[in-house]
């Protein structure tokens, strides 16, 4: 296997608005080789790849409960949809209107730099698209699960937010039976915010062992705008999120955070990527990172501050914590700044549990698993707390504590 266009089955075509530039995408494909260790994103992680032969399209049905989820979707295509908020809208790709289809097209197209994000466009199935009407404060949750089962899953959301809407996304990944070499995950959220938009969006991964996913998520921000976003990512076979930012009108914001626990054999890697393109901007990145057995984890954070971009303001701390001798941690960040009325900071950390606070704890009448695990969890707890939606907190800080005591 030579390039990434030999993943698929079969070339895309049909009678999709879309299809043309899903040719056009299966076309870049061709001449996009697959990863190696020297491709420089991919050094850490083209290892885990292993992907040496055609994915068939995964399977799905229409069944399914709307009450998992306000929006259901499954191996592509939307299969569920509860009572929406008013001022939230949806369709999918294929039933988009004459003038949505553009947009949809638009954003299968404008994938950045990211080679899986095209496989994902060129093999969709179909794609959901969620619109939040201007002046629209959605005051509970849209929850999205995303479902996706063996063979190539290609999941695609649009969400755009009309100036001066306000909105809480939820979005969790699931996998339906236990993958195995014929299974891939290439899920893609693209997140268009206007002016004066405000979005807090919450991610959880797969967490399957076996799972094999290659996520992406870009967002484009508008004057005013500003999002909160939080990860919660867990080490699989192959695992890895590319975080896209473009920070596009003045006064936009962005603050991403997120936490990451790899164990056993498994991997995740987390690529960010920050782009300051106009003025007056500011940016907080916050990673918190576990690594333990004989698990992988990597961190790849980037700010960009273009030239034109004064008067701005960016920030990030990514804290790795390694628990095992044969556990890997590898962490680069990256700050690139063309502007020169800029305060930016950068800074990362990799260490191990201080022996005399595990030893503080044991002379207290606290075992050292319990005290190992009091540890670990107070260094995830500070993001894990500051999420905005309780029962979201909740599950996380009780998933976590029962990973870190080897009981899930």
């Amino acid at each position: 296997m030579t390039n990434l266009s030999e993943l698929i089955a079969a070339p895309p075509g049909g009678a999709q608005p879309w299809s043309q530039t899903q040719v056009a995408l299966y076309k870049k494909l061709t001449q996009t080789p697959l990863p190696t260790r020297k491709t420089e994103d991919w050094r850490y992680s083209a290892r885990y790849l292993n992907l040496g032969q055609t994915l068939p399209l995964a399977g799905t049905t229409n069944e399914g409960n709307a009450a998992e989820a306000e929006l259901l979707v499954r191996n592509g295509r939307l299969v569920a949809q509860g009572q929406l908020p008013a001022g939230v809208s949806v369709t999918t790709f294929s039933q988009a209107g004459p003038g949505q289809s553009n947009v949809v097209e638009q954003a299968l197209s404008h994938s950045l730099n990211l080679p899986f994000a095209w496989l994902n466009g060129a093999a969709a199935v179909d794609g959901l698209l969620i619109r939040v009407a201007a002046n629209s404060v959605i005051e509970q949750p849209l929850r999205l699960h995303l479902q996706a089962s063996k063979g190539l899953s290609s999941p695609r959301v649009l969400l755009i937010m009309e100036r001066n809407a306000s909105l809480t996304l939820v979005e969790q990944l699931t996998l339906l039976d236990e993958p195995d070499q014929t299974s891939l995950c290439t899920a893609v959220l693209d997140i268009e915010l206007h002016d004066n938009a405000q979005l807090t969006h919450i991610k959880q991964t797969a967490t399957t062992a076996s799972a094999r996913q290659i996520l992406a998520t870009t967002v484009r921000m508008q004057r005013d705008s500003k999002l909160l976003a939080y990860g919660l990512h867990t080490g699989t076979a192959l695992g890895r999120h590319d975080l896209h930012v473009h920070l596009l009108g003045r006064g936009a914001e962005c603050e991403l955070n997120g936490v990451c626990l790899t164990q056993g054999t498994g991997h995740f890697d987390i690529h960010t990527s920050i782009e300051h393109v106009a003025p007056n901007c500011q940016s907080n990145e916050t990673y918190r990172c576990i690594a333990d057995d004989q698990s992988h984890l990597v961190f790849n954070g980037r700010i960009h501050i273009h030239r034109d971009a004064q008067k701005t303001s960016g920030a990030m701390s990514n804290k790795n914590l390694l628990l095992s001798s044969q556990a890997e941690i590898d962490a680069k960040p990256e700050l690139e700044i063309y502007a020169d009325d800029v305060k930016c900071a950068h800074g990362t950390t990799i260490g191990k549990l201080n022996p005399k606070e595990l030893y503080y704890l044991q002379t207290r009448g606290i075992g050292y698993r319990d005290a190992r695990q009091m540890l670990t969890l107070g260094f995830l707890l500070e993001l894990v707390r500051a999420i905005p939606v309780e029962d979201i907190a909740d599950r996380w800080e009780a998933w976590l504590a029962e990973r870190l005591r080897g009981e899930a």
